[in-house]
């Protein structure tokens, strides 16, 4: 473009482009000295434009990449100024009351960006020892940049907040007072103290934690009655990861931030949310996880030393199926000519059930613990790992959904057919599949019907020519009492071998727990059954092949019902 056109385009954006960085800056001189470097950079880089009629769009492009630029060697001037006023506060002059105003923009830099997980994105490359970063040593001013910029991540907030308005946004003891809620004389006890916290800690050699480059990964658990309201809890990396960071240390918040390599500021509403639901507890100023975690190491010992137990579980499973199939078909019950694939899957889900969740646990009195919410429930986290890849293929879900009249359907749900069943199952779906098991079809509502087409094409209802029928087992209550009479004696050996594993697990939880949850580990080892006695023994038949995929045809393998009749 020629020199002459660029100088009319820009005489005419030229008011609009100093209302631009006015908008933009705290004073008249900042917004003119910017609007020359907008220009300076427009007239530099004005080979670039490849068509005039983009010339519009080039100017204000540039515009705003001039502007961030200048906002991050604002942000750092503003960083150097501190940095300048602590180093003359460890030399012993005061410069307290030396105010530096800043733009907002600028402020917005003071800390590194954060991805979207929570994990701080930029580090200091002597810290990560990034073999792309600039070899040559940080000077002096680079370094103290460095050191107080980490130390104001580890401040905590009522400190932060202080430094902030007064050093960085140029506020009085008074408008921090105003702002703070709090009266002048604690405005000034903050400043002072912060100077302290953040001089010593500029002279301290500081090291990050493991988790600050290898996180692990929670999965958090719930077991009892009532809605789960813990499920959102350990959704980031930070949660889980402050849970393991404190689950055999009581760690201070900047302890924690250290460990985990996560600023305080990205950490404080996770601290205050694990406290809420109390999954952690402060004493003092510092934390401890209060859940039980089944951590890699833990679950490596129980597979190893209870793996036989949970091959004499499955060799039961296999031995009583197998003795007892023209048993079990002559009882009578709808669907009692399924077919083999779904029989064995059916079989030891009811033979697992009846062994671990009825007798067993009837046995040993359990009972669960109650939040502080009031219910009655156990929560835990297990360690996300491949060492139990297996859970990945049989971690199930066992559930009952009953209606008014007492009938109810009942999972012992394991993925087999990608998906469980029993999330698909709410009360109202329950009720349209009940009714139709009993073949009350004749009252359903449009809504019913849309709900019943629906399992329809999920494959939980089959229609035959208009009519409808459940795509799984259906027993009466007699039928079911006869079911469990053909397998007593193998649900009591296999609730014997379980109790055996129970024992086990608990003596091997009690040497990876912290004391304080020590009291626990009995009921966390029955909770453990659950995977070490039902979905183990599952696994080692699916690999014998005694248990195959379920293909999709034929009833649904997992999920039977029970009518409330004789």
């Amino acid at each position: 473009m020629e020199k002459q056109e660029l100088d009319t385009k820009i005489q005419e954006i030229a008011k609009t482009l100093l209302s631009y960085c006015t908008a933009r800056t705290s004073s008249q001189f900042e917004a003119e000295d910017l609007a020359q470097e907008i220009t300076l950079e427009i007239y530099q880089s004005a080979e670039n434009i490849q068509k005039p009629e983009a010339i519009y769009g080039f100017l204000w492009g540039v515009a705003g990449n001039v502007y961030k630029q200048w906002c991050k060697n604002k942000a750092r001037e503003k960083m150097f100024m501190l940095t300048d006023q602590f180093q003359n506060l460890t030399d012993g002059t005061n410069t307290a009351s030396r105010n530096y105003p800043t733009d907002n923009a600028a402020i917005s830099n003071r800390l590194d960006p954060i991805d979207n997980a929570g994990w701080t994105n930029q580090m200091d490359s002597t810290v990560r020892g990034d073999p792309t970063s600039v070899t040559e040593p940080p000077d002096e001013e680079d370094s103290a940049l460095y050191l107080l910029r980490r130390e104001l991540t580890l401040l905590s907030s009522k400190y932060r907040k202080a430094v902030i308005l007064y050093y960085i946004d140029g506020k009085s003891c008074s408008e921090i007072s105003a702002l703070l809620k709090v009266s002048e004389s604690m405005v000034k006890y903050l400043l002072f103290k912060s100077r302290q916290i953040l001089k010593e800690g500029m002279n301290m050699e500081r090291n990050y934690g493991q988790q600050s480059y290898n996180p692990k990964g929670l999965s958090l658990l719930f077991w009892g009655n009532g809605s789960n309201r813990y499920a959102h809890l350990c959704d980031s990396k930070i949660s889980q990861n402050i849970l393991f960071a404190c689950y055999n240390d009581r760690l201070s918040a900047e302890q924690i931030s250290l460990e985990i390599g996560v600023s305080l500021p990205y950490m404080e509403d996770k601290l205050a949310e694990l406290c809420e639901y109390d999954l952690l507890k402060k004493e003092g100023n510092r934390y401890y996880t209060n859940i039980v975690i089944f951590t890699k190491d833990f679950i490596k010992e129980v597979n190893d030393k209870t793996a036989g137990l949970q091959e004499r579980i499955a060799d039961l499973l296999t031995e009583a199926i197998f003795a007892h199939e023209e048993d079990v078909r002559k009882i009578g019950f709808y669907g009692s000519d399924m077919g083999n694939l779904t029989f064995t899957w059916q079989m030891a889900g009811f033979i697992l059930y009846r062994a671990v969740i009825e007798i067993l646990q009837n046995k040993i009195g359990f009972v669960y613990p109650k939040d502080k919410f009031g219910t009655e429930c156990l929560i835990w986290g297990v360690e996300v790992g491949d060492w139990n890849l297996w859970k990945y293929k049989f971690m199930f879900g066992i559930s009952n959904v009953v209606n008014n009249a007492g009938d109810y359907v009942q999972f012992m749900d394991f993925p087999i057919n990608g998906e469980m069943v029993h999330h698909c199952f709410n009360w109202q779906n329950t009720n349209v599949f009940l009714d139709i098991a009993r073949g009350g079809t004749e009252h359903l509502s449009e809504n019913d019907k849309a709900i019943a087409a629906d399992m329809v094409r999920k494959g939980y209802v089959v229609s035959d020519n208009g009519t409808l029928t459940v795509n799984a087992p259906v027993f009466t209550k007699g039928q079911h009492d006869a079911l469990k009479s053909v397998f007593a004696d193998t649900a009591l050996q296999i609730a014997e071998e379980a109790e055996k594993l129970m024992d086990v697990v608990t003596r091997i939880l009690k040497n990876h727990i912290p004391a304080h949850l020590k009291k626990l580990a009995k009921d966390m080892a029955y909770l453990r059954l659950f995977e070490d006695a039902i979905s183990a023994p599952v696994s080692v038949l699916y690999e014998r092949q005694y248990l195959l995929p379920y293909s999709g045809n034929g009833m649904l393998p997992t999920t039977y019902i029970i009518l409330n009749q004789p």
